[in-house]
């Protein structure tokens, strides 16, 4: 942790000689967690850190500095973020330097979030609480643009108009959307797997209606570990994303997103009964389609959003197609500031629907649940929260476990 500061401080003191504005910013997140389960064997679980990364039983910090020139022509990012889990080769910090040669270009290497303002469905903290987020798992693109390291171009020719084009020089943690079946990083990458990942957005905003964007995330077009007997597999596809949020009513953001992702083979030998080595399938994803809502009036507020997956089909050169499941998720998140805190109730509930392939069930009618009351104190830059988790989690040729979890957590930011 000395070392955490020490290079923070030295970033900010080069940072100062450099620039004209340099700002200072950051977090402090800790969550302490109990849980159990309804089966007889499950036993009371006790857990430290938050939900969201960091080092394992303790806070979790993030620091960041930000740096303009004082034409505002370039600068600089830097967060850093030790023990982050999930991503090796970015484990302790992201970066970013950019260049804008003229106002309406801007280049940038390094990480990058954001584009044509994404929403979410839920108010509550999931740094704190175990939210499934089944309301916006089937449409991801929308929720944003987020590469953690690369090469991007941005563009705003005219009014309203913004246009992307990113080259990521790293997938490992990232992108999970795109189920990208080989990470790597620019050192280990060979240039047609870091080119083949290109990706692109074109968003238009009219001013008082609401924003228009299409999204493509390139991929390989390869497929890994396709297991016949159960249809599984891991694709690296390219994946479209079209949408439309309209923000034409105050206090209110209505998002619609269409997600398509691009049908892959595998030829080299399928798992399973009766398939050779030279058999082969041809595995289409589920299309997708998100709802997603964000609204405000006075004390009240409510997020949510309603995500479905159709369409998935596995058709093998030899034997029957398999149609994936239908899949439908909800999330919900009414709040009501009363004051002395935060009073909201996060609803979430998944739905599978029975799949069979050559008369075997491959996925049994399934329907998971969880409900989390939860109180949260806000006081200048830190909160307080409080709650209690209530699910239910199918398991396969078995009763439903009910699960449970009482969260308390704080947050600072500075």
């Amino acid at each position: 942790m000395k070392k955490f500061f020490i290079v923070l401080l030295a970033l900010a003191l080069v940072a100062g000689n450099l620039f004209a504005e340099v700002t200072i910013g950051g977090s402090f997140v800790g969550l302490w967690r109990t849980s159990g389960s309804s089966e007889e064997d499950a036993s009371i679980n006790f857990s430290f850190g938050p939900n969201n990364g960091g080092i394992a039983n303790a806070i979790r910090p993030r620091v960041n500095v930000t740096a303009v020139n004082e034409d505002g022509t370039f600068g600089g990012w830097v967060q850093l973020r030790p023990g982050k889990d999930g991503v090796t080769h970015n484990g302790d910090f992201l970066a970013n330097g950019w260049w804008k040669p003229i106002e309406q270009v801007k280049f940038t290497y390094g990480y990058l979030w954001g584009g044509s303002g994404p929403i979410g469905v839920a108010l509550a903290s999931d740094d704190i609480f175990g939210i499934p987020f089944s309301g916006r798992n089937a449409n991801y693109i929308p929720w944003g643009y987020e590469v953690l390291n690369g090469v991007h171009i941005e563009l705003t020719p005219v009014e309203g108009l913004y246009a992307v084009v990113s080259i990521p020089l790293d997938n490992t943690g990232n992108l999970s959307y795109n189920g990208w079946n080989s990470p790597y990083y620019a050192s280990n990458a060979t240039a047609g797997a870091i080119l083949a990942h290109t990706m692109g957005r074109i968003a238009y905003t009219i001013n008082g209606v609401g924003t228009a964007r299409v999204t493509i995330a390139g991929g390989t077009g390869n497929m890994s570990g396709l297991d016949i007997p159960t249809m599984t597999a891991s694709t690296d596809t390219t994946t479209i994303d079209i949408g439309f949020a309209l923000t034409a009513v105050e206090n209110l953001t209505v998002d619609l997103g269409f997600e398509y992702k691009l049908a892959v083979e595998k030829i080299d030998g399928l798992s399973g009964n009766g398939y050779g080595a030279d058999a082969g399938a041809t595995y289409q994803d589920p299309m997708s389609v998100g709802l997603r809502v964000n609204f405000s009036s006075g004390a009240f507020s409510v997020a949510g959003g309603v995500a479905g997956g159709f369409g998935g089909k596995v058709t093998p050169d030899i034997g029957d197609a398999y149609d994936k499941p239908f899949t439908l998720g909800v999330t919900v998140n009414p709040a009501f500031d009363a004051g002395f805190a935060t009073i909201g109730i996060v609803g979430d509930i998944n739905y599978v629907a029975e799949s069979k392939y050559s008369g075997i069930t491959i996925t049994e009618s399934a329907l998971d649940w969880k409900v989390i009351p939860y109180l949260t104190k806000n006081a200048g830059g830190a909160s307080l929260s409080l709650g209690f988790e209530l699910g239910v989690t199918a398991v396969k040729d078995k009763d439903d476990p009910i699960t449970w979890a009482i969260p308390i957590g704080f947050e600072y930011y500075f």
